[in-house]
């Protein structure tokens, strides 16, 4: 499943603690992409058009109160993806 899928499931939940769980995870995950050193899965340039520059990551944050943690996750993957981008260059 990729991120994507995992905030467009978010978006159709209802019940606010359910919602506040779910990006708690969905944040907890984007959060240990960031940290690993791995080039598994979805691209930090894929999640950075998909999740950011949409705002669909901070305003799913924001409904479950978790704004002030979705921004601080989206700087450590803007900070991944440009690293991405310099590395992918250097090739």
């Amino acid at each position: 499943i990729t991120f994507e899928e995992l905030m467009q499931e978010a978006g159709e939940i209802k019940d606010e603690k359910q919602l506040q769980y779910y990006m708690l995870v969905i944040l907890s995950l984007l959060e240990i992409k960031a940290d690993s050193h791995e080039s598994k899965g979805e691209s930090f340039e894929k999640l950075y058009r998909n999740l950011i520059a949409t705002g669909h990551l901070t305003t799913l944050a924001e409904k479950a109160g978790q704004l002030h943690d979705a921004e601080s996750v989206e700087k450590l993957l803007i900070l991944r993806m440009k690293e991405e981008v310099i590395l992918r260059n250097k090739r």
